[in-house]
């Protein structure tokens, strides 16, 4: 068993750690720290003293060097983050912190055995083609830490929106930020009646280099289909063919006096089994009153190259 599997049955809870590197990082984890989830600690990172104090975030790392970490953030970045069992990063790709200073922060988080997801931005085409170059270039450096990877293309916000004015594209982005870690929290299996073990969660999600993770609620007779349609859209995601998936990880919410049927379970399966052989699938349910009648999906689907 991994040793933060291990750590995680004694602990016997989940802690979701997020952490804003660079600006783009920061004004994303601005952005959740006031919306709010209930289980999340925040954490972030720049070299930019003034954008640091203005940020209510819970902890705060200022790096002084531009190419590098010191032994104290070292240290800092261990002791803020030694009690999380999920870590979620998000930054902006394309500058020089990501480029030169979050490998390093990825690097020193992997020494500690945290199961971490990377949430990565590419820039805006009106951001320069060089820059997108360069975040595509930093990218990839991040996948070869072996870590997973949720590729979050810019551009395709207006492609989806194309009635965004570039003012208000970046508010639209951390709120796409928000949307991601809302189902990532919504996917996690603290109270399931019909539950996925924790080390099969973590285990089956660790090693995948590309994620991508989508949402959807429906109702009537199939419900679940038409749900996991929904949210296996991926409309901001690029270059994702379901054909290629090796794990597909699916969170049910539904209520109490609707629970799912037999018939509802067997969709399930003959949906993934329709992709390809051999897809590692792994499900979860829990009740949402709220809900009614309705299903709430939540999808992570997975690639490991």
């Amino acid at each position: 068993m991994n040793n933060e599997i291990e750590w995680l049955y004694e602990k016997k809870t989940l802690n979701i750690f997020v952490i804003g590197v660079g600006k783009g990082g920061i004004e994303a984890v601005n952005m959740m720290h006031e919306k709010g989830i209930a289980h999340a600690k925040y954490l972030i990172c720049d070299t930019d003293d003034t954008l640091l104090r203005e940020s209510r975030a819970n902890h705060k790392i200022h790096i002084k060097n531009t190419h590098s970490l010191s032994e104290d953030n070292k240290i800092q970045l261990k002791e803020y983050t030694q009690l999380a069992t999920i870590l979620l990063v998000f930054a902006g790709m394309g500058g020089d912190i990501g480029e030169n200073l979050l490998p390093e922060i990825i690097e020193t988080i992997n020494k500690q055995n945290i199961f971490t997801i990377c949430i990565l931005t590419i820039p805006y085409t009106f951001e320069g083609v060089a820059k997108i170059e360069k975040a595509k270039k930093g990218i990839e450096q991040i996948k070869c830490l072996n870590n997973a990877v949720i590729e979050l293309n810019s551009q395709l916000i207006l492609q989806q929106y194309p009635e965004t004015k570039p003012f208000d594209a970046y508010d639209k982005l951390h709120n796409i930020q928000f949307d991601l870690l809302t189902d990532i929290e919504k996917s996690l299996p603290w109270h399931s009646y019909i539950s996925t073990d924790f080390s099969d969660f973590f285990t089956n999600l660790k090693y995948l280099r590309q994620l991508v993770i989508g949402s959807g609620i429906s109702e009537g007779e199939n419900r679940i289909k038409q749900a996991i349609d929904i949210a296996c859209k991926f409309p901001l995601f690029d270059k994702i063919d379901l054909a290629t998936i090796d794990n597909f990880y699916i969170m049910i919410h539904c209520s109490q006096d609707y629970q799912l049927r037999m018939e509802e379970i067997e969709q399930i399966h003959l949906f993934v089994d329709s992709l390809r052989p051999n897809i590692i699938l792994t499900w979860s349910a829990c009740f949402d009153n709220n809900l009614d009648e309705k299903v709430e999906v939540v999808v992570i689907a997975g690639a490991k190259q």
